[in-house]
This record gives C-alpha cells, structure tokens and sequence, in this order.
C-alpha cells in the first residue's frame, strides 16, 4: 500500500485524458528507452529495484489497462457470471494468447503485477481473486485482495484469476506482466504497441 511515492508519477498517471489510458495491449521489449508513462512506471516498479523478482535476462514487459465501473462501463472484458457470482473480468490465467489460440501451446508470464493508482474516489467491489492454482479449479485455494489506491499486488499471473463485480464507482488498473520468454510473432502482431 502506498507504494509510488514519487508525486510527479501520481499526479501524471490521475490525468485519465493522457496515453497511458488508452486501452488495448502493449509491449516493451527490455532494453528499449523509457518513452511513455507506462514505461516510467514499469521502470519504477520493475527496473529500480522495488520489487525484486524480476528474472533474469527477461525478454521485455506486456502491460494493459483495466477500467471497470459498476455501470457496465469497460475497458477491455465483458461482464460475466460464474458459480452465482458476478465478475467484470472472467476467471482465465495469462497466457501467449496467440499461441493457445493458434497451435495449443500454453506459454505463461513469469511474474506480473496489477496496480492501482490513487483516481478518484476508491471504488466498492472489484476485487481481483488469486486461486492457489494454475489449473482451472474454482474450488482451489484462493486469496481476495481489495483495489486499494496506490496499492501494488505482486503475482503469478500464470495462477487462475479474475475481478469480482464493481458494485459501486470506478476501479482504475494497470496491469503488467514481465515474460522470460519472447512472446511469439503472432502475439506481438496483435499488440496495440510494440517498442
């Protein structure tokens, strides 16, 4: 909680009319110059020594934004229910999209993060479920972790997960996943962005 304490990055990332809002999936391959906002983040959380688990001689970063509210109003997932619960983003893992899609080859991030940066007022609801699995088992083990502002959850994105229903105003995330192996072409081709 609380975590970025640099108040230029905060105020930066509360203005929801720049890029860094924009949806859609992007990649920053390592190596690559620090160009938008998204980048100066990953950077503060990945590549400065924040957290400290990134692997190494990692290919490079994906990263998304997830808007949700408790209007219906999306960014990226429909809402859906499941076991009676209502979610605004499905139970899935994170995986080579491309890969599964396209050849049924199951490639996974090593670690990834979802943070959320202090917007508005905190929202109700949206919590992101971790289950203690990474098989698609609802009745595994799992953890409900609140979207608090400013907080940073360290994971393994590979885990089965989802967002529970936002029952009240908007939950703002950004979501990053760090990839030790290269994402495959096809991948990378349906990427908004790729630097």
């Amino acid at each position: 909680d609380n975590f970025v304490k640099d108040p230029q990055l905060l105020n930066q990332m509360e203005d929801l009319s720049n890029d860094f809002w924009t949806s859609g999936w992007y990649w920053w391959q390592n190596g690559s110059p620090t160009i938008t906002l998204r980048h100066r983040l990953i950077d503060y959380i990945w590549l400065q020594g924040r957290v400290n688990d990134v692997p190494n001689n990692f290919k490079g970063f994906e990263h998304w934004i997830g808007i949700y509210d408790s209007n219906n109003h999306k960014s990226t997932m429909e809402k859906k229910e499941q076991d009676g619960d209502t979610y605004s983003l499905n139970h899935h893992f994170d995986k080579d999209e491309w890969l599964w899609k396209n050849k049924k080859i199951l490639s996974k991030p090593s670690i990834g993060c979802v943070y959320y940066p202090p917007i508005g007022e905190q929202c109700q609801g949206g919590e992101l479920i971790v289950y203690d699995t990474e098989e698609t088992n609802l009745a595994a083990e799992s953890t409900k972790i609140e979207p608090k502002h400013n907080r940073l959850i360290v994971f393994n994105p590979g885990q089965y997960h989802a967002v529970q229903e936002v029952t009240a105003g908007v939950r703002y995330a950004i979501a990053i996943n760090v990839w030790e192996n290269a994402l495959s072409a096809g991948q990378l081709k349906d990427m908004n962005e790729v630097i």
